[in-house]
């Protein structure tokens, strides 16, 4: 019996363990985006650069977040930025003086998108205001808006 008892709580302490594993680590490492619904983009008032097709998000394990803008990895444009899961389908990001969220969805282990509400820069989208289409602008925007637009990344090594 005494044996029993003994690998009864050596399960119990295994089990324990790894429901203590933090939920987020599948998220850790880097992520390219593969497609856009508005392309280019921006991201967190630090990241002055737009982001865009093949921009990476490397996702580090102490919850911080550094972001290319181009795949080689070269430049990170906002030095760090915090970031936490705070369930299966949304992410938090906050910057020095700005926070946000989006929707996230996992396709697979190695490929998700987000879902961004935030109002997209005209001037980053190398849009030109046109008063004539006023109308058409504004509905645009307010699409965005209401039904946000996604952000396709697949993880690379």
């Amino acid at each position: 019996m005494n044996l029993f008892r003994r690998i009864l709580f050596i399960s119990i302490i295994l089990v324990l363990i790894n429901c203590k594993k933090n939920k987020s680590d599948w998220i850790i490492g880097k992520w390219q985006i593969y497609d856009c619904e508005i392309n280019p983009f921006s991201h967190g008032s630090m990241c002055t650069d737009t982001l865009r097709i093949n921009s990476v998000f490397e996702f580090k394990s102490n919850e911080k977040l550094k972001i290319y803008p181009y795949k080689n990895g070269l430049s990170d444009c906002l030095n760090e930025q915090a970031y936490k899961l705070k369930s299966d389908s949304i992410i938090e990001f906050l910057d020095y003086d700005y926070y946000y969220s989006y929707n996230i969805h996992k396709i697979s282990d190695d490929s998700i998108y987000f879902i961004s509400h935030n109002t997209p820069n005209p001037v980053v989208m190398n849009i030109e205001y046109d008063p004539n289409q006023h109308d058409e602008f504004v509905d645009n925007f307010n699409k965005i808006l209401e039904n946000g637009y996604k952000i396709y990344l697949k993880r690379i090594k």
